[in-house]
């Protein structure tokens, strides 16, 4: 699914997944937004709570209510579309101490929680049982932030990142997008000792990239490169995804040829 920067489409994916452990089914829901850049994103602040409306209105940069906007947007999507509550304004994606988002508002969506991301005009947002944890997060590849992302890995990271056959950026923004949706999972965020986060295991699968940490053994992380930009899930371990989500998920591309979407490395 290549999109080119002159389309508008909020939504570019958005479905239901049924993630399979130990022979038992969790659902979940995915939404993932996109607006390029220039493009008027305040046509869909119609699905803001009117608690979120207030820090919504509140905010004086641009780049800052865009993020919002996209990202309570993305999570307000999945959370319906696992709920059944069709009106958006009724759901409140609050904030905890740590920043962490805090279900609310309608009724139809007790029990459920969200973790969301967002990256230069992308918003992605999951949508799942208390029960069964998830985490997500977006990350541009470029130059800029390989030397960055090189500081946080460990020499063990470091011995695994040799032994994989994918670009510099690629790999360290996949272990940098694995240790931020952890710190999701865990609620937080990226407020602890990043080592604590430490992969201890990669391996390429088809069509993704398969993580497992030292120290939270009882998660896994699977990982997507989208042509410029790298998107992580964690999940609990043994977690299968369904084919066709990584199907789906393959086909997502934001590189362009002279675009700003273009991989910079």
């Amino acid at each position: 699914m290549v999109l080119p920067p002159a389309q508008c489409q909020p939504i570019v994916l958005c479905r239901r997944l049924v993630l399979r452990r130990q022979r038992k089914e969790y659902d979940s829901s995915f939404c993932l937004s996109w607006l390029p850049q220039g493009e008027p994103f305040l046509s869909i602040s119609g699905c803001l709570h009117p608690q979120e409306a207030k820090s919504f209105e509140a905010m004086q940069h641009d780049k800052r209510k865009k993020d919002y906007l996209l990202g309570r947007y993305s999570a307000k999507m999945a959370l319906a579309l696992l709920s059944g509550e069709s009106e958006l304004d009724k759901i409140l994606v609050g904030q905890g101490v740590f920043n962490h988002p805090v279900v609310g508002g309608s009724c139809r969506i007790q029990g459920l929680e969200v973790a969301i991301t967002h990256c230069d005009g992308l918003g992605a947002a999951v949508a799942f049982s208390m029960v069964y944890p998830l985490g997500i997060d977006i990350e541009r590849v470029s130059i800029d932030r390989i030397r960055v992302m090189e500081k946080e890995t460990t020499v063990i990271e470091q011995r695994i990142l040799q032994s994989l056959n994918l670009p510099e950026g690629v790999s360290l923004a996949s272990f940098w997008t694995a240790k931020e949706a952890l710190s999701k999972v865990l609620k937080t965020g990226m407020t602890a000792p990043f080592h604590i986060y430490e992969i201890s295991t990669a391996e390429g699968c088809d069509g993704y990239l398969l993580s497992h940490y030292r120290y939270f053994t009882q998660y896994c992380c699977f990982t997507f490169d989208w042509g410029g930009y790298v998107f992580s899930m964690t999940c609990p371990r043994e977690t299968e995804l369904p084919a066709e989500f990584v199907a789906e998920m393959r086909k997502i591309s934001f590189a362009q040829p002279g675009s700003r979407y273009e991989t910079a490395i």
